[in-house]
């Protein structure tokens, strides 16, 4: 039987630490051209589209560990 190896946690908290800057950029810009998108050019009201916004980063928080679950 393979022994399993495993990461320490400096190392996972490294890597969790280097991509959180880069998730925060994708996800700021990425929400600011939805957002105008949605609002200026698809003429949806602000208040739709904020609940939409929330709703989404909900679904994200809930969902992520749980796939993240079926990985590891």
């Amino acid at each position: 039987m393979e022994e399993k190896k495993y990461i320490g946690r400096r190392e996972q908290t490294g890597f969790l630490m280097g991509l959180s800057g880069q998730n925060m950029v994708y996800s700021l810009i990425g929400a600011s051209f939805f957002t105008y998108f949605m609002t200026d050019i698809a003429l949806f009201p602000a208040l739709v589209v904020s609940v939409l916004l929330i709703v989404m980063k909900v679904w994200d928080g809930v969902n992520d560990p749980i796939v993240g679950s079926f990985i590891g």
